[in-house]
């Protein structure tokens, strides 16, 4: 009974008391996902717990928690920290992301998983206006982009499309101190991409790639707009300072931070987008997020000593967890079927 009354005051805290810096909350989950990783134990929780307690999560966070109580046969504390997740606008059907989840989940489980949704789950309250607008300028760049090929006529409006869009972004949002993630417009889940097709009676632009169009079922996050954000080889570099502030309020994960930074290199050097013009990045920072592709490998990866010890010191300037531990993870994902890692990284 303690463990739950724990649990709801942790609920409390993450919708009232919320803190503008984030820099503790990512200290506190990289510290408890490098607890587990080293001793595969509960010592973890108490941080897990910290964290959820100071700020709303974002979502894979408690997941991640989640998964890890089931895999330490902590019942309790599996069923509260999937109360979490709902309470923060995780759909139901999310909860089988993780393989492990996936398969070895009893039918009494799934049961009272689906009650504790039932009672527990709250979606994301965002701007109507501003949710529809994300939301159009996403599906405009994605209709575009689906059919495109190598049509130049069609690659100008893809870009033309996606540059309106940055400056929507820049104006509505990063200029007065938000971005739309997760806390202010829902996760890109099916149900919520259906309900946007439904309401403003548009076909699914990904109907003809049934493993792209399904791919949203266990997001755990809000793809869009980053998505458009990464197609540009100018608009991160140019508005660095903001992005970072955006990091410290907890509007963008320094994971999604470093993926901006890195992806903003590759594509200034592959990209033909006529209507953005910038100097070349001065600084190429490496967090060796986007690993060995032949195409990135020269900008965006180190395995060095030296680079190394480099890609630490630049990830814990933005407070991202450790590309140790990250390596860790990996392999803790091939061998406990344990899901860490639901980063969106455009590869198109």
């Amino acid at each position: 009974m303690k463990l739950l009354a724990l649990f709801a005051l942790l609920l409390v805290f993450s919708f009232s008391v919320l803190s503008q810096d984030y820099s503790s909350y990512y200290k506190l989950v990289n510290e408890a996902e490098e607890q587990f990783v080293l001793k595969r134990d509960n010592t973890c929780f108490a941080l897990y717990d910290e964290a959820f307690a100071s700020n709303k999560p974002f979502i894979k966070d408690p997941y991640i928690a989640s998964q890890i109580a089931f895999y330490l046969g902590d019942t309790n504390r599996f069923y509260g920290y999937l109360r979490i997740c709902f309470s923060n606008g995780m759909p139901v059907t999310a909860v089988d992301a993780s393989p492990m989840l996936r398969t070895k989940l009893k039918p009494y489980s799934r049961i009272k998983i689906s009650q504790i949704a039932k009672l527990h789950y709250k979606a994301t309250e965002p701007d109507s206006t501003l949710y529809a607008n994300i939301c159009m300028c996403c599906y405009q760049s994605d209709s575009i982009k689906m059919v495109m090929n190598r049509d130049p006529i069609k690659i100008q409006r893809f870009y033309a499309s996606e540059n309106a869009a940055r400056i929507y972004i820049l104006d509505s949002l990063l200029r007065k101190g938000i971005y739309a993630n997760e806390h202010l417009i829902p996760i890109s889940s099916l149900e919520e991409t259906k309900k946007f097709y439904k309401t403003y009676n548009r076909p699914d632009p990904y109907q003809q790639f049934p493993s792209s169009s399904d791919k949203s079922v266990y997001e755990l996050r809000a793809i869009c707009p980053f998505n458009i954000l990464l197609h540009s080889h100018c608009f991160f570099q140019e508005h660095r300072e903001l992005f970072f502030e955006m990091v410290k309020k907890g509007y963008l994960h320094p994971k999604e931070y470093g993926i901006m930074e890195e992806t903003s290199i590759v594509w200034y050097e592959k990209d033909n987008n006529s209507g953005e013009q910038c100097s070349q990045p001065q600084v190429k920072t490496c967090y060796n997020i986007l690993g060995l592709d032949a195409m990135r490998s020269n900008n965006c990866y180190t395995s060095t000593k030296e680079g190394l010890e480099t890609v630490e010191i630049n990830r814990k300037a933005i407070y991202m967890q450790s590309f140790a531990i990250d390596e860790a993870k990996k392999r803790l994902e091939k061998d406990l079927g344990i899901v860490f890692f639901f980063d969106f990284i455009d590869r198109q």
